[in-house]
């Protein structure tokens, strides 16, 4: 039985606090400049067309309502981060954990692949993962919602046995309840809160080498 090691990127294999942030400042901008409006009345109608569909997706959400590109949303948020400010810096020491496991290792992430793919590269891992599930792999769904699992776990049969690393508990239930074996990396640095539906739990990344 071959396993599969699934991680979340942003948070959990390094500390996305200052990219979320510089997102954030881009995505007002760009959009209030787009739509003609405040950027805080970008934050306001965010909420409402979260609301109206359901998803919590920057991208899809303006996307579906205004008819923009998705990649043109893309390539002025994420596409202009500057990764290695926002602390996505060549790790040597995570190599090396990665590929302490033995089995597939694949990104399962609610961010664009493309954003994945170049935070590996500047983190120095790129070549460890197999593969990569973003935004628009698991479209319509993202994490937590339960189709997003599914059509993860579809995808990867007959890999049956999962080990799903993830630093927002929330995310972790519903692969708990597909089966798969979950690992929280708690941010707090500890692990004294560990959920029922928590397998194991770690206080770093570089601890997924002894999983």
């Amino acid at each position: 039985m071959t396993t599969v090691y699934l991680f979340d990127c942003d948070g959990t294999l390094y500390d996305d606090s200052k990219a979320h942030g510089h997102f954030t400042s881009l995505l007002l901008a760009y959009l209030g400049k787009k739509l003609n409006i405040e950027p805080h009345q970008v934050l306001l109608l965010r909420e409402k067309l979260v609301r109206k569909y359901g998803i919590d997706d920057s991208i899809t959400v303006f996307s579906e309502e205004y008819e923009i590109p998705r990649a043109e949303i893309y390539a002025q948020t994420f596409g202009r981060l500057d990764l290695t400010k926002c602390g996505a810096v060549r790790d040597l020491a995570l190599r090396e954990a990665l590929l302490k496991l033995k089995g597939k290792r694949v990104i399962f992430t609610n961010n664009p692949k493309e954003h994945a793919a170049q935070v590996t590269l500047r983190l120095g891992v790129s070549e460890c993962f197999d593969g990569i599930f973003g935004s628009a792999e698991i479209h319509p769904y993202r994490k937590p919602m339960i189709g997003a699992y599914r059509m993860v776990e579809e995808i990867l049969t007959p890999f049956v046995k999962i080990t799903f690393v993830e630093d927002t508990l929330a995310n972790l239930l519903p692969a708990h309840e597909m089966g798969w074996r979950t690992v929280w990396l708690s941010k707090s640095g500890t692990t004294s809160e560990k959920a029922m539906h928590v397998n194991h739990s770690i206080s770093s990344i570089y601890e997924v080498g002894e999983l």
